[in-house]
């Protein structure tokens, strides 16, 4: 029972801490620096390591936080990444048979895609359907390349570092499943 408190309170504080961390400081970085998103990387690290039951307790604590303190309506965080967390899961359990580096990247590059869609698709409902839609506006693919350039080098960092701590991973081929 203590251990599964303790378990709680640790994701409790490291989600606030990282949520603040993104809002205080990352989005505040000047140019392509600022969109990296650091929340995005832990949350498909986590699904990536462990199971879509873990990341998503993850998500509900730091999607919280993240709702509680920024300027979108509050759940803008919890759907995006939510909706971007199912896709990662769908892909690494249907469509991919190894985890690999390259699916990791295949997961990050789709996942990103999609939570900047469903971000710009919430923007454009919460206006009352009206101004130009997100995919239109000026430097919407320009900030999702970047977003996407710093998540694959960001997973690449996680990655490594994970077969670098944790021996028992290969490089390239972390799980065999079964394949058809």
């Amino acid at each position: 029972m203590a251990k599964k408190i303790s378990q709680i309170i640790v994701l409790i504080i490291s989600s606030l801490f990282l949520a603040a961390f993104q809002l205080s400081f990352l989005n505040s970085l000047s140019g392509s620096f600022s969109q990296i998103n650091l929340v995005f990387l832990f949350l498909i690290f986590t699904l990536f390591l462990s199971n879509l039951k873990t990341a998503l307790y993850f998500l509900l604590a730091v999607g919280f936080f993240l709702d509680l303190f920024s300027f979108n309506f509050f759940g803008f965080y919890l759907l995006s990444f939510g909706a971007a967390l199912i896709l990662a899961d769908f892909i690494l359990n249907t469509l991919l048979t190894d985890k690999s580096l390259y699916s990791f990247w295949a997961i990050t590059i789709s996942s990103t895609l999609v939570y900047n869609l469903v971000g710009v698709l919430l923007t454009f409902m919460a206006a009352g359907f009206s101004g130009l839609t997100g995919a239109l506006a000026k430097g919407f693919w320009q900030n999702l390349f970047y977003q996407s350039l710093w998540s694959v080098l960001g997973v690449s960092l996680f990655f490594y570092f994970a077969v670098f701590l944790l021996k028992k991973f290969k490089p390239f081929l972390l799980e065999n499943k079964k394949r058809l």
